[in-house]
């Protein structure tokens, strides 16, 4: 068998990898999660979705998004 060099940096990634991905698997398995939706989660407590005004969408802007999102992939929204 070969020992392959992964190169200086490689343990780091890893670590790196597994930390990116503390939060998406404590959401899956929390009951904090199941509590609050369509929240943004960064290490393992809820954030703002917008850190400045400026970035907020408008109730019309969301409205088009959705519009165009159900035009493109032929959804057909039974709520309007």
């Amino acid at each position: 068998s070969h020992s392959v060099d992964k190169g200086p940096g490689h343990a780091e990634a890893n670590l790196a990898r597994a930390q990116g991905a503390d939060t998406i698997v404590w959401l899956a398995v929390a009951a904090e999660s199941g509590r609050a939706s369509g929240l943004f989660w960064l290490d393992r407590r809820p954030h703002t979705t917008h850190v400045f005004s400026r970035t907020r969408e408008t109730p019309e802007e969301r409205r088009q998004l959705w519009e165009e999102l159900c035009r493109l992939t032929g959804y057909q929204d039974h709520d309007e």
